[in-house]
């Protein structure tokens, strides 16, 4: 993955947590922390290019995990990933876990 700041970035949900292709749906649970309050994490469908229909976590206080669950609709396993205000690389935390998915 690249590390620069607002740009997408494509994650295939297939090769990493063997969401199927035929998946319209993934429940995600993210966690960011940062040194700095206001830093961003935007998901989407891989397929979509609207800008405002997309899950979004920020951080609210530096250095204090924030979690949230997340509902994105997929087309081909696939998702966009944005960092604003920040690197990808200058996350003290960020995790993605794949929960489940619907057919």
């Amino acid at each position: 993955m690249g590390d620069t700041v607002n740009t997408w970035y494509e994650f295939d949900l297939n090769a990493i947590a063997s969401v199927p292709t035929a998946a319209k749906a993934v429940l995600l649970h993210v966690i960011i922390a940062d040194g700095a309050a206001d830093t961003r994490i935007y998901v989407r469908d891989a397929a979509n290019s609207n800008n405002f229909n997309r899950g979004s976590i920020y951080s609210q206080i530096a250095n204090v995990g924030m979690p949230m669950d997340m509902v994105i609709t997929i087309t081909d396993a696939k998702v966009d990933i944005q960092s604003v205000n920040a690197k990808f690389s200058e996350f003290t935390t960020l995790a993605l876990v794949v929960k489940g998915w619907w057919l």
